[in-house]
């Protein structure tokens, strides 16, 4: 119930955020790749060293961060991309990668406990 909360409230505040403000970050995504990537070399050191909680906090907490900085960015692309955007055929699209940006910020929060 907690984490479900906290993804709503994480949602619905970058969202605002990402309607409202002026700072483009539809052309950063060289640094969302780049954290996603951080990200994939701490969960594949979490597969051999499981047995400490820290590490899998910590690749919890890197998944919300990611997913977080992809859910604004998916949102600015939809909304009004400066550097890239969406025509109105792909809105099916970038509503669907919205989506599955919040359900990975669901699942890293749950398991974060």
């Amino acid at each position: 119930l907690i984490a479900m909360g906290s993804t709503c409230f994480i949602t619905l505040g970058l969202t605002l955020f990402s309607f409202q403000t002026k700072f483009d970050i539809t052309g950063k995504a060289f640094y969302i790749w780049a954290l996603f990537l951080v990200h994939i070399s701490i969960g594949t050191s979490a597969i051999f060293y499981y047995s400490h909680g820290i590490i899998v906090i910590m690749c919890s907490f890197l998944g919300v961060l990611v997913f977080s900085m992809l859910l604004v960015y998916n949102t600015q692309v939809l909304v009004d991309g400066k550097k890239y955007k969406l025509s109105e055929e792909e809105y099916i699209f970038g509503a669907l990668t919205i989506y599955c940006s919040m359900r990975h910020i669901f699942r890293f929060r749950v398991h974060v406990r």
